[in-house]
């Protein structure tokens, strides 16, 4: 989901090489977790900074997510919490 391969992911679990700061920010967004949390361990797990995808210093890109999923996630960072969660509760029903 975040444009690399099993091969790099296992190499960065055996502290072999580690993740780009790139990688690190499209995990932290993709796992709704603040950046800082897990790059250091420090401050709140929780992505409740108010701080959205679009004000980040990188944009998805089309060499990991289509047209769609990038217009769905646009979408989707302008909702509130609680429809965030809604839509996600009504996504499930569609499985």
């Amino acid at each position: 989901m975040i444009g690399v391969s099993r091969g790099a992911c296992g190499q960065w679990e055996r502290e072999i090489t580690a993740p780009s700061t790139e990688h690190l920010a499209r995990l932290a967004v993709l796992l709704e977790v603040n950046f800082e949390w897990l790059t250091t361990g420090r401050g709140d797990m929780d992505y409740t900074t108010g701080i959205r995808e679009a004000s980040l210093p990188y944009r998805p890109s089309g060499e990991f997510l289509s047209e769609e999923q990038q217009g769905l996630l646009e979408a989707y960072s302008h909702l509130t919490a609680k429809q965030r969660s809604s839509l996600l509760d009504f996504l499930k029903t569609l499985r």
